[in-house]
Formats: C-alpha cells, sequence, structure tokens
C-alpha cells in the first residue's frame, strides 16, 4: 500500500515516480532496488534522484538501519546458520549518494486512525556519517 501512497504523493509534488522493487516469480518475497530502494522519483525542484524506502511510520528506524548499519544478519542457506556479515546495502547506499543522488525513508500512517487522511514522515540519509535529517511531517492528501 505505501508504494502506492508515496506514488500519488510524488506526483502531487510533480515529480516524475517509479516502482523500482520486483516481486520474485512463485511466491510473495519483494527485492528492492540496491538492497534498499522501492520508488525512484526526479524531479525539477532537485538535482539527481531521489531513493524511496517506503513503511509504516512505526518501521522507520528498522528501515533506518537495514541502510546504515555496518553489518547484518544472514542466513547461510548451506549450514542453516544465522551469520553476521558485512552490510553491501549500506555500500550501495554510499555510492548511491556519493553519485549526487539523495535517500530518504518515507514512513505512512493515518493521525487520527483509521479513515483519517494518510501523512508522511520523511526521514534523508545523509553520507556524511550516514547522518539523519528529519523532516517536518507532510500531509499527503
Amino acid at each position: 500500500m505505501s508504494n502506492e501512497q508515496t506514488l500519488r504523493y510524488c506526483r502531487k509534488l510533480g515529480w516524475l515516480p517509479a516502482v523500482v522493487e520486483r516481486r520474485l516469480p512463485r511466491g510473495f518475497t519483494t527485492v528492492d532496488l540496491y538492497g534498499f530502494a522501492d520508488v525512484v522519483a526526479v524531479g525539477d525542484d532537485r538535482l539527481g534522484v531521489l531513493f524511496i524506502q517506503c513503511t509504516s511510520k512505526g518501521n522507520i528506524a528498522s528501515r533506518i538501519k537495514k541502510i546504515t548499519s555496518d553489518t547484518r544478519r544472514k542466513l547461510n542457506k548451506q549450514t542453516g546458520q544465522i551469520e553476521t556479515v558485512p552490510n553491501d546495502i549500506k555500500a550501495n547506499a554510499l555510492r548511491v549518494l556519493a553519485s549526487g543522488n539523495r535517500i530518504e525513508v518515507w514512513g505512512w500512517y493515518q493521525k487520527g486512525g483509521k479513515g483519517s487522511r494518510w501523512q508522511v514522515q520523511r526521514v534523508e540519509i545523509l553520507a556524511a556519517g550516514l547522518s539523519l535529517i528529519p523532516y517536518e511531517e507532510d500531509k499527503a492528501e
């Protein structure tokens, strides 16, 4: 659902968005572009491409951790054991940022519960120490 909301909101801002995550055949697993991007968008108001990780507001911290952590846990399919490995997602994010692009995590929520307007909390991830810059909460609809 959050991809649809993100596309609508990007278009409302005058940006050109596209979904870049893909669903694996014969399953319900999706794969994000570079391990973190669900949607990309370009607009006349900023240079570069905006890479967006879409989620719910309650999952913002876990998505930020996925992108910024030095290590991550991964299942070793041969042994069946969980291993700690270097976070290639962080390396991908740094390359995206070094190329003049931006990364944001967008957390969607309904303030006031079901039936109320959808709103988004946006957090930008920066290469300089992978700093986080919270935006003011935006009203999407």
